[in-house]
């Protein structure tokens, strides 16, 4: 049956960051196994943390081990992540990575759901500043320091942390999100700027507002009674831990029912097609600043499109309506298509939102 991923905080250890306290063993793999026993576990160590580390390279590891761990496998197997604090960043970045190339889709297609425990979305002080490190090392059971190079990617209102929310939203769409939320502040110490002295500060480390993707009709959002660390371990919250993994063994049920049926391809890239505008003078009224300029209108599939560009589309469809051609002059209104070709798709410049705007056209009609 579907694998589950736990990716933990960086720097917290694999199996304590699951277990709570007084038990021996992680709930992922005792009350998840009970609840789904055809589930494999796979909980991920992010290894050695150097400095200059940053999430990007991060994600590229863990989407390396999620491909080695499954290169003698089916590829359909579902997967399932499942995320405390900023570990929840990390599988971010492991999906948009896997959407990227086609030796990676897999992964991508395979992806079923993901449920966060107290991810900081748009970023976290507490986690980012470094007056509170020290305290951060201590309440969250590290066995490493967190990087300063990575402490500064978990800034509030980080434009890189936006995107990656972005991007987790669109590759998520209709799949299984799970988001739940520390209510209960942490006790953390920093040293006060004007008296020197250790204070006591009372906070959510990921606060509400942070832990929240937003914008997602999908999204579950679960408030816990528990603080940051307590979110991972289900500390205290027996009943979320029963309804979650009701509700986790339903979809994963359904992901492998879906990932059993055959692919359909859809062949859009030959079926979508794509009319491309240009103008050129007449030769027939001679060549001058005043020379009239006549329209030509080239269809074709967007395979072709994507594959020759548009100058090339035109010339051809010249070709064949002009059996002698038009000459060398008349072409140098086609032979530019950044200046002198009007596209139907309008605005953007990238092949890939040309792809999603003629399938727009496509679906409307003429």
């Amino acid at each position: 049956m579907s694998p589950s991923i736990g990716s933990g905080q960086h720097g917290a250890h694999h199996l304590k960051t699951w277990t709570s306290p007084g038990s021996s063993s992680p709930w992922l793999r005792t009350e998840l196994v009970a609840r789904i026993p055809k589930a494999r576990v796979l909980l991920y160590n992010h290894g050695q943390l150097q400095e200059n580390t940053t999430i990007l390279p991060l994600g590229q590891r863990l989407l390396n081990a999620l491909l080695d761990e499954r290169k003698h496998e089916r590829s359909r197997r579902p997967l399932f992540f499942i995320c405390h604090s900023t570990g929840g960043l990390v599988a971010k970045v492991c999906l948009a990575l896997a959407s990227r190339a086609e030796p990676t889709q897999a992964i991508l297609t395979s992806y079923y759901g993901i449920a966060f425990f107290a991810t900081p979305h748009q970023g976290s002080s507490y986690l980012s500043a470094d007056e509170y490190a020290s305290s951060i090392y201590h309440l969250l059971h590290l066995e490493q320091d967190i990087p300063v190079s990575l402490r500064e990617q978990f800034r509030p209102r980080q434009e890189r942390l936006w995107h990656l929310s972005n991007q987790l939203k669109a590759l998520s769409a209709d799949l299984k999100v799970w988001s739940f939320l520390e209510t209960v502040d942490s006790t953390m110490t920093a040293v006060d700027p004007d008296t020197g002295r250790l204070i006591e500060i009372l906070a959510p480390i990921s606060s509400i507002r942070s832990g929240i993707l937003g914008g997602m009709g999908n999204e579950n959002q679960i408030a816990m009674a528990t603080d940051h660390v307590g979110t991972a371990s289900f500390h205290g919250q027996e009943l979320a831990l029963d309804s979650f993994l009701t509700e986790l063994a339903d979809a994963a049920r359904e992901a492998v029912e879906l990932s059993s049926l055959s692919d359909t391809p859809l062949d859009l890239e030959r079926k979508v097609m794509v009319q491309v505008h240009g103008f050129f003078e007449d030769p027939a009224f001679g060549i001058s600043d005043d020379t009239p300029l006549k329209l030509w209108t080239a269809s074709v599939s967007l395979e072709e499109y994507l594959n020759r560009g548009p100058a090339a589309c035109l010339r051809d469809q010249l070709n064949r309506d002009q059996p002698t051609g038009p000459d060398d002059s008349s072409m140098s209104r086609v032979s530019n298509p950044q200046h002198q070709l009007s596209h139907i798709i309008p605005g953007p410049k990238e092949h890939g939102d040309d792809y999603h705007e003629s399938q727009r056209k496509n679906e409307s009609g003429p």
